[in-house]
């Protein structure tokens, strides 16, 4: 679905009259669909509220939104791009959102540091992965 949002944009809002959710998830999903059926310019329109979802510290995985736990949303956000690139060749759009994806990746990285912590003997299998609840860390 795409509907209008408080400050006048359209956004994909997966739902129905009785559930609807502005995550980035779903919404990137229907951007992909809709630039595979040939409507590049409202897979753009909608995917640009949740493309703007971004901390300053570059985090970009929707920490306050309902999604928040979910680290994979921005997986979703790089594909519905890439996927808009390769229908449009949008050198300028690509850009734009590269931006983004190199500042999460950069948050990521410095998360995922704080997890590579000395230990003596066999390291545990979270060890350089990205902390638990880190929803906190914003």
């Amino acid at each position: 679905m795409r509907e209008e949002q408080s400050n006048g944009r359209i956004a994909h809002s997966p739902g129905t009259e009785c559930y609807r959710s502005l995550g980035s998830g779903e919404g990137s999903l229907a951007a992909v669909v809709l630039d595979q059926a040939g409507y590049a310019k409202e897979s753009e329109e909608g995917m640009r509220t949740s493309l703007g979802f971004q901390e300053k510290n570059g985090r970009w995985d929707d920490l306050r939104r309902w999604g928040h736990d979910m680290w994979g949303l921005v997986g979703f956000k790089c594909l519905a791009v890439y996927q808009h690139y390769l229908f449009t060749r949008d050198r300028k759009y690509l850009a734009r959102c590269f931006r983004r994806m190199l500042a999460h990746a950069r948050w990521s990285h410095k998360e995922r540091q704080k997890t590579k912590i000395p230990y003596k003997g066999e390291k545990p299998l979270t060890w350089g992965l990205c902390r638990a609840g880190w929803a906190t860390a914003g």
